[in-house]
């Protein structure tokens, strides 16, 4: 009876043992450490506002490119924009650079450009990253103003002191104020198609629906 007790105790002993060496082994070997997540890497974005631009054939515009860094990046950007029309500048030239207080861009239309809309990609290089954007630039045809010559349009003794010129129904309006009238003018034959009476007109402008010419008189 002793001899068997004697003899389990022992073999108790000898499988805590062993146990407890596999627990070494097994921390030894990295089990139970954690791993470490690598921080993903510096990267950065281009922005562009207004992303639709219209502008009339002989204007400019502005868009604001701006640089948002992303995951520690504090590197200058080189950015190149491709797809003008032809014949549409900008200012700066391509490429410039580009650092996190942005950069206002003027996109210059000559007189004779082709009506019509392109995209103006926007892309930014810094080293071996690189970040793009779009630009929808459409070019329209301005409205018809008064000719270089006022003999066009009315006499040379009759100088209009104000004129506007109504889109809807593609009118230009005089003031006349020593024929105490408002003289109604079509851009298209360069004709007066009449003279609206009103005495002493002097200032001229178009209400916000362009359905009606206010006159101030003198």
């Amino acid at each position: 009876m002793t001899t068997a007790g004697h003899c389990c105790r022992r073999k108790s002993q000898v499988a805590g043992l062993v146990g407890f060496m596999l627990i070494l082994a097994l921390l030894s070997c990295g089990g139970g450490s954690t791993s470490s997540i690598s921080p993903p890497p510096a990267s950065f974005s281009i922005g562009v506002a207004p992303s639709l631009l219209s502008i009339d054939a002989g204007q400019s515009a502005t868009a604001n490119i701006s640089l948002t860094p992303m995951n520690g990046f504090n590197q200058t950007v080189s950015v190149t924009l491709s797809g003008l029309p032809s014949g549409v500048t900008s200012s700066p030239e391509s490429p410039f650079s580009l650092t996190t207080t942005g950069q206002v861009v003027t996109f210059n239309v000559p007189l004779a450009e082709s009506l019509g809309t392109t995209t103006v990609n926007v892309q930014g290089i810094s080293g071996s990253l690189s970040a793009k954007n779009e630009i929808s630039l459409t070019v329209t045809q301005a409205p018809p103003g008064l000719p270089n010559s006022r003999t066009d349009f009315v006499r040379t003794e009759d100088t209009p002191l104000a004129a506007v010129y109504d889109q809807v129904h593609k009118l230009i309006f005089a003031s006349a104020e020593h024929l105490n009238c408002v003289e109604v003018i079509s851009p298209t034959t360069a004709q007066l198609i009449k003279c609206i009476p009103v005495s002493g007109a002097v200032g001229l402008s178009l209400s916000a629906d362009s359905s009606q010419v206010l006159v101030g008189d003198a």
